[in-house]
């Protein structure tokens, strides 16, 4: 078989070399295949574009913007509706609401407590914001916690090196509160303290409240200073509650800060 195509071959490349010979040029079988197709998509199986990647014509951005804006404008007006009825309904079941909102739209927002926030969870001293800049760089004008007693009695075990804070003794169940304002940093059971919570204030200070028996806060929320965060327990058979202040990771005596009875 090999043989005869072989032949085949070399009759026809003898053929044209006569057709040649005599002028005529031999006719050229064009295939009907088109090999450009292999590498065109067709156009059934072109894909459509992305969202972001499509033609807008200027009218439909036109009517895209109006739309967005009446969304807004409703938006908008449902809100200032729905505050008018909160404010104006004496139905006790909106008083929470009312009060909520009555703090969120009177509440200075608190930027050295975001600060420090920003500090603990993320690392570093942002600069957006004057109060985000560090205590010696200059145009800081971060105003320092005012501090006040959070719980009133008498101390009965001073602070030292090995206790790291100081003891009080107060009436059973007193409200304890915070001796300035700032971040809730913790809130929860400590391994001898019992129900703690520990606040960061601006300068980066720390007070912590051990030997709580309820705690009326929770991690991440803001307090203000005098703000309740929870109430003393008893502690072999004492209403005693456990007062420590640190400074740069170092327990510092608190009593030299608040003014502590």
């Amino acid at each position: 078989m090999l043989r005869e195509w072989s032949q085949n071959v070399r009759k026809r490349r003898e053929k044209q070399v006569r057709l040649i010979k005599q002028g005529m040029v031999p006719p050229v079988h064009h295939s009907v295949r088109s090999w450009a197709g292999e590498w065109e998509t067709p156009r059934e199986k072109i894909p459509e574009p992305a969202p972001w990647n499509r033609f807008v014509p200027e009218g439909e951005k036109v009517k895209r913007r109006e739309r967005r804006l009446m969304f807004q404008v409703t938006a908008a007006a449902i809100l200032l509706v729905f505050t008018f009825i909160l404010f104006h309904s004496d139905s006790p079941a909106l008083e929470p609401a009312e009060q909520f909102a009555t703090e969120v739209m009177t509440r200075d927002f608190n930027f050295a407590g975001l600060s420090d926030w920003y500090k603990q969870y993320v690392g570093g001293n942002p600069a957006i914001l004057p109060a985000f800049l560090k205590n010696d760089e200059p145009g800081n004008q971060q105003t320092l916690p005012q501090w006040r007693v959070p719980v009133k009695g008498k101390i009965i075990l001073p602070f030292d090196e090995k206790r790291k804070g100081l003891v009080i003794r107060t009436a059973a169940r007193a409200e304890v509160v915070a001796a300035a304002e700032g971040w809730v940093t913790f809130a929860g059971h400590k391994e001898g303290l019992g129900n703690t919570v520990i606040i960061r204030h601006a300068g980066g200070r720390e007070t912590w409240y051990g030997w709580l028996q309820n705690l009326h806060v929770k991690e991440r929320d803001w307090v203000k200073s005098g703000e309740r965060i929870g109430e003393v327990g008893e502690t072999k058979g004492q209403s005693l509650i456990y007062v420590a202040m640190k400074k740069d990771n170092q327990f510092v005596n608190p009593a030299g800060v608040i003014p502590l009875e």
